[in-house]
């Protein structure tokens, strides 16, 4: 999750967050900081956070559709097709 910080730079989280994507180097997992995204979000901080560290309501709209284009995205995948399957799939079975 994004984090709004008035120093641009959190010390502890950046730490944080290098120490991950060290320990994640020789894996194939992939890790994403989003803190460093926030213009990019479209996140405000005066209308999207509750405080310093948690999105409100609306910053929690605007996140979880990046977030679901970032997935999309890294890895290929294509929501829609899926979504009408899954309501097809559903309407043969119990409709």
């Amino acid at each position: 999750m994004p984090r709004f910080n008035t120093s641009k730079e959190d010390n502890n989280s950046t730490y944080q967050f290098r120490t991950i994507e060290k320990l994640l180097e020789n894996t194939n997992i992939k890790f994403l900081d989003f803190c460093n995204r926030i213009d990019e979000i479209g996140l405000s901080k005066d209308s999207d956070f509750k405080d310093n560290e948690h999105l409100n309501h609306l910053g929690a709209i605007k996140f979880s559709e990046y977030f679901a284009k970032c997935v999309k995205e890294e890895f290929n995948i294509d929501i829609e097709d899926k979504e009408e399957k899954t309501i097809k799939n559903f309407d043969e079975a119990y409709l």
